[in-house]
């Protein structure tokens, strides 16, 4: 039988955002983030062994036996895939053997699927969930001995951090979909927080499905231009640190207070480039404003956020799901909504 090697990860939804890189090349970022892990939301790659003379076949399919839809990628897209792929390739197999696992020989041909379990390109993190899959089944795929690998990559951190600061190179934000349920990364360093929260879960309110106007790679680059710019790294590192500390004592309240302001200075960059441009659309604003109008109410209870995308995103204790969801009927009872409880990061599927 050829072998197969099937990876599942997860979304991350930024609190502190990642916006603006020092070195494209390597998707090095201007300042520190940090996120919390999803669990159901997530991308899915499968590698096969084939007899195929290129190296790497793309199918355009989802992976047997896994849940979602196959994005639709156009060609730049699946060339950046499986560009990076071939970097994988040639990084591999010194990782595996500096954490005592050997690495196989490299098949001749792979086929690559994958799958989604939500909207592409809407700004839910695809990027994210889908290179850290494909970085994390290509390790498992190498291995001479999957079961070692996995053994060794469960109970290591350090192995982990590893495999994400690689898997930044594909998609920065993939780095923090290795952890769970809360995540940070400066520079080439990616851990895990301690949670002192209540579980918590993430309603995803679908303003928009459409394909984004402005990529996420086009808006790194364009916020550099906006006045705001200059203070931007500093302030969003300012937050990082003190979220972290929020987050390990269990204060939901400054927890909401330093996602809502970093969020938002983030869509003013945005607002505030040159030319301006915003992800927004009449939904969201409208969803905003009700939240702006409730303020009070909902203080306490839930907070949100937005990635480079209109959708909106509001987190909430797990026991406040039925209250949150109530009021969405109230008064957006028209939009598509998706719910996510936080999750512990990627791993290889049996």
């Amino acid at each position: 039988m050829k072998r197969r090697t099937t990876a599942k990860s997860p979304s991350n939804i930024a609190f502190i955002k990642y916006m603006g890189k020092i070195d494209p090349s390597r998707n090095s970022p201007a300042n520190s983030s940090l996120s919390m892990t999803l669990d159901s939301l997530a991308s899915f790659v499968s590698l096969t062994d084939t007899d195929g003379t290129e190296r790497f076949i793309w199918k355009g399919e989802k992976p047997i036996g896994v849940e979602g839809d196959a994005p639709h990628l156009d060609p730049k897209g699946v060339e950046k895939f499986l560009k990076f792929s071939d970097k994988l390739l040639t990084r591999i197999p010194t990782i595996l053997r500096s954490f005592g696992v050997e690495p196989r020989a490299i098949p001749e041909s792979m086929e690559i699927r994958t799958s989604n379990t939500f909207p592409h390109s809407a700004g839910i993190a695809s990027s994210a969930s889908a290179f850290s899959a494909l970085t994390l089944a290509m390790l498992g795929h190498l291995a001479a001995d999957r079961r070692k690998f996995d053994l060794r990559f469960a109970a290591s951190e350090d192995f982990r951090a590893s495999v994400a600061v690689l898997s930044q190179e594909g998609s920065g934000s993939s780095s923090r979909s290795f952890f769970g349920p809360f995540c940070a990364w400066t520079g080439d360093d990616v851990f895990e927080i301690k949670n002192g929260l209540p579980p918590l879960k993430d309603l995803v309110i679908l303003a928009g499905r459409e394909k984004k106007a402005v990529s996420s790679s086009d808006a790194h680059h364009r916020v550099r231009t906006s006045p705001l710019w200059a203070t931007r790294p500093g302030n969003a590192d300012r937050r990082w640190r003190e979220i972290q500390t929020s987050i390990e004592q269990g204060d939901f309240d400054q927890v909401a207070y330093l996602t809502i302001e970093d969020g938002l200075e983030m869509h003013e960059l945005f607002h505030t480039s040159e030319p301006p441009f915003t992800y927004w659309n009449d939904e969201t604003r409208a969803i905003l404003d009700r939240l702006a109008a409730e303020r009070k109410q909902w203080q306490g209870v839930l907070f949100f956020t937005l990635d480079a995308g209109p959708n909106v995103h509001l987190i909430h204790r797990a026991s406040d799901a039925p209250r949150v969801q109530a009021w969405i009927k109230k008064w957006f009872p028209h939009l598509d909504t998706l719910m996510d409880d936080a999750g512990t990061g990627a791993k290889l599927l049996p």
